[in-house]
């Protein structure tokens, strides 16, 4: 289980980053029309709602990576072929 605490910094950044995504395209307001709390908040409160967030934050990250990865071994394997096509 992802946690605020155990994550990386950089899911956490992704996380906050995705979040005040959210609040901004959502006007401020959760999905029932509440008002959302800032992150800064929600880490002063200890919500649970930032592990969440950090999940998210870490599978985009992932999932980023490996496409990256997959793109560029897939662009050095052409290299070579354009370099010994045999």
């Amino acid at each position: 289980m992802v946690t605020f605490e155990t994550s990386s910094a950089y899911a956490r950044e992704l996380a906050r980053k995705a979040y005040e995504a959210y609040i901004a395209n959502s006007g401020g307001k959760a999905w029932d029309g509440r008002p959302c709390p800032t992150w800064d908040e929600l880490v002063a409160a200890k919500s649970p709602v930032c592990s969440h967030w950090c999940a998210a934050g870490a599978a985009v990250a992932t999932t980023t990576g490996n496409r990256i990865a997959g793109e560029f071994m897939a662009s050095i394997g052409q290299l070579a072929t354009d370099i010994d096509p045999s």
